[in-house]
């Protein structure tokens, strides 16, 4: 699958062949923890590994796409107070700026 990526002069496609497939982004971060390769993730998953020196951008001019979230999804209509309260709480861990950006 192809890395979209942004950059300074525009998006960039960077395409190919990977020789691991899985579904496992924990695996992704562990085989290049191990410097089997290397992984396209996102900072709330390597940003402790970033800051330690255990990894290490290699193309820090480009970035992952920004249309990529998190989100918490739930049903419609009015929302329980568990979920009202665990909605608090990542507001509270991620806003307004989330510890991996900063």
């Amino acid at each position: 699958m192809p890395w979209r990526l942004a950059g300074p002069d525009g998006d960039v496609t960077i395409d190919r062949p990977s020789y691991v497939a899985t579904n496992s982004s924990e695996v992704v971060r562990e085989l290049t923890l191990a410097g089997v390769g290397i992984a396209l993730r996102s900072l709330w998953d390597v940003s402790a590994d970033l800051s330690s020196g255990r990894l290490v951008r290699i193309l820090p001019e480009l970035a992952g796409s920004a249309d990529v979230g998190i989100y918490a999804v739930h049903a419609r209509g009015p929302v329980s107070s568990g979920t009202a309260a665990l909605l608090d709480y990542l507001r509270g861990l991620w806003s307004p700026t989330p510890p991996w950006e900063s």
